[in-house]
């Protein structure tokens, strides 16, 4: 009888030893949670977005131009201007740029049924841009370009 009372004792230990256990892993996964949480809100290195402005119908297309600011030490922006067929929802980057603090937002406007132009007077750089998208052709009027990219000529988006 006596090996039968320290085995259920011993079963019992575990039992306990299995719950607290769980509780304690629970414990650490909440706070785990909890801390990823907070640097996700409070990060240096969070970004946000702000639409700027949104254009439908254009040539039967949609356009969205977007500023993305991320703060990590150092400023670090950018201004991106998305397409996508009228009504539809998934967008395609078009250009992106450097904004160059004032003036930042570009104009699009319609030259034919198959060409728009997007005009802006200066941007420190280029990060990228597409001269066509589907049937759409895009021609771009920049004044200036402070710094052009590789061989003057910006990445393809």
């Amino acid at each position: 009888m006596s090996i039968i009372r320290a085995l259920r004792s011993l079963l019992s230990i575990v039992a306990s030893s299995v719950g607290a256990l769980a509780i304690g892993v629970a414990a650490v996964a909440v706070v785990v949670f909890l801390l990823m949480f907070a640097i996700g809100l409070w990060s240096p290195y969070a970004c946000t977005t702000t639409v700027h402005q949104r254009i439908t119908g254009l040539s039967g297309f949609d356009f969205e131009i977007s500023e993305t600011d991320c703060d990590v030490l150092a400023k670090d922006a950018a201004t991106s201007v998305f397409v996508s067929e009228a009504g539809q929802k998934k967008k395609s980057l078009l250009f992106k740029y450097v904004p160059p603090g004032y003036d930042a937002i570009p104009s699009i406007t319609p030259i034919d049924e198959h060409t728009v132009q997007i005009s802006i007077r200066r941007v420190p750089q280029i990060l990228c841009r597409k001269d066509r998208w589907q049937a759409l052709a895009i021609r771009y009027v920049i004044e200036v370009i402070e710094y052009p990219g590789r061989n003057g000529k910006p990445d393809e988006c």
